[in-house]
């Protein structure tokens, strides 16, 4: 039973790899091609959240903290916004960071230091399809033992 666990669970990892590979990765890089217009954006929100895991055999908890970015940036005399980035690393508001747009459509656009970009999403991707690839052998193999 524990093979076929492993194949399956295997097969999802596998599932997301060819996300990556045939949707996200050129859904990024459309979306730099696109983009190539720049601008400073200025953090306008910082929403700090506090998660909590129980200590195992131990009284207490973990304490994660995890931030949710709002962005404001101008193109062309309008003022937009990106809202809800998610970021581990604290950030103060009132900090600017480079902002990518489409000159055509200029609330289409990214924070460049949060935007994972086709290099990104290949990376995850080829860790996604080593980890299927090894547990879809090991269910093999552990089903064959």
């Amino acid at each position: 039973m524990t093979g076929i666990a492993m194949i399956i669970v295997g097969i999802v990892f596998l599932i997301i790899a060819l996300y990556t590979f045939l949707v996200s990765i050129p859904k990024s890089k459309a979306q730099a091609a696109r983009r190539t217009s720049e601008t400073t954006g200025v953090i306008s929100n910082v929403e700090e959240k506090i998660y909590q895991r129980k200590k195992s055999g131990k009284a207490g908890y973990y304490e994660s903290k995890m931030y949710k970015l709002d962005f404001t940036y101008n193109a062309d005399g309008t003022e937009y916004q990106i809202k809800g980035i998610a970021s581990v690393a604290k950030h103060e508001q009132g900090e600017e960071f480079k902002v990518s747009y489409d000159p055509e459509n200029p609330s289409d656009a990214h924070v460049n230091e949060f935007f994972a970009g086709a290099a990104g999403n290949k990376i995850g991707g080829v860790i996604f399809l080593i980890i299927a690839v090894v547990l879809i052998l090991l269910g093999f193999l552990v089903k064959a033992i």
